[in-house]
């Protein structure tokens, strides 16, 4: 069973129809949404709303997601994409595996009926978009970078990495995180995470 992470604005037409698809989803027991914009749905239900009034950013959203999930399995999920949750929610990592969207999944016109995964030395674009893992190997991003290079952190530190193949995933990548108010922060982040990769 899963708890789903996301993080979110609210600043796309997508995320709505996202998590009427995991509530109905069996293999998700929750769906923790982090809402750093002051809420638009209601809390209830596998809807758990975590919000303390401010943007918390994307990287601690997950921190605190993480650190309040109730599942063994976890999903950090972006709030601009849609798929299908029957399908997704099939695969199970095991420990130390660490499952993210392989670049093939976005222009995929015919998928699978059940995804696959083969493992990788590096991430592709768009391959934290959604990730896969077991709870108990999330390591907490570093709370000061804020919005980009976490998952390039999940990655770095998991034991297998893997893309996740044959399953349609529909977005406009980074509907938030490109607007000119976070461009400054993500610049920080850089810095940051090339001199813990020093």
């Amino acid at each position: 069973m899963y708890s789903v992470i996301i993080p979110t604005l609210w600043r796309s037409n997508r995320t709505l129809r996202l998590i009427s698809e995991l509530v109905q989803c069996d293999k998700v027991g929750e769906v923790i949404i982090i809402d750093n914009n002051q809420g638009h749905i209601a809390d209830g239900g596998k809807v758990k709303i975590l919000s303390n009034g401010k943007n918390n950013y994307v990287n601690p959203s997950w921190n605190m997601g993480v650190h309040v999930a109730s599942n063994s399995l976890i999903a950090i999920c972006n709030d601009d994409i849609n798929f299908s949750a029957s399908k997704m929610f099939e695969l199970e990592p095991d420990y130390g595996d660490i499952f993210g969207i392989g670049s093939s999944c976005y222009d995929c016109e015919f998928e699978f009926d059940y995804p696959t995964v083969s493992p990788i030395n590096s991430r592709g674009h768009g391959w934290g978009c959604l990730m896969l893992m077991r709870n108990e190997d999330f390591l907490p991003v570093p709370s000061n970078m804020r919005v980009s290079y976490g998952d390039d952190w999940l990655f770095k530190n998991a034991m297998n990495r893997y893309n996740i193949n044959g399953i349609r995933v529909s977005t406009e990548m980074s509907t938030t995180s490109r607007e000119a108010e976070f461009i400054a922060i993500a610049e920080e982040d850089s810095k940051i995470w090339h001199t813990l990769n020093k």
